[in-house]
């Protein structure tokens, strides 16, 4: 990939789809760079972090299952997946249980659930550059029956301010 400098003074090749053909028209980089990446004003960035502990009654123990509730999760939140998620199961006497990741465009989402002891434990953090809804999150926590469940939610723009934080009894 050439430096942004050297893009802006060479021409790339951008395809141009004219009734069904493709032809190949070269466009100054710059012209490419003012449509493909946002200005300040454009991307308003937040830093909303929030952390999750939560006793559960019916925890994730199947990776692939994991993985896909997961995806379900960042795609609630209207977040856009780079990488994953990733599970796998660890197996270790008192460490037993399920971890998932996935990169989102805009940071991470991570699951850890400890699933030897009842309830069992569920860890998540969701991070993110962008605007979310935490009470998606709470919601979405929901499948697997919490009993208690805490929380903090941080702003991360100037440095970790607590938005928000709460511990909450459940009664099934």
């Amino acid at each position: 990939m050439l430096p942004l400098v050297a893009l802006r003074q060479k021409k790339i090749p951008l395809p141009i789809a004219l009734n069904g053909f493709t032809a190949s028209r070269l466009l100054p980089a710059h012209w490419l760079l003012n449509i493909t990446m946002p200005t300040n004003k454009q991307m308003a960035l937040e830093h909303k972090h929030v952390i999750i502990r939560a006793e559960v009654l019916n925890p994730p123990n199947e990776e692939e299952q994991a993985s896909n509730q997961v995806k379900d999760l960042i795609e609630q939140i209207g977040m856009k997946i780079l990488m994953g998620p990733y599970a796998k199961y660890c197996t270790m006497v008192g460490n037993r249980g399920l971890t998932v990741a996935a990169i989102i465009e805009t940071s991470h989402v991570v699951m850890h659930v400890w699933d030897e002891n009842a309830p069992a434990l569920i860890q998540l953090d969701v991070y993110t550059c962008g605007p979310f809804n935490k009470n998606i999150v709470f919601k979405w926590l929901q499948q697997y029956k919490p009993t208690n469940l805490q929380y903090k939610y941080l702003d991360r723009e100037h440095g970790l301010k607590s938005v928000s934080s709460s511990r909450t009894k459940y009664t099934i």
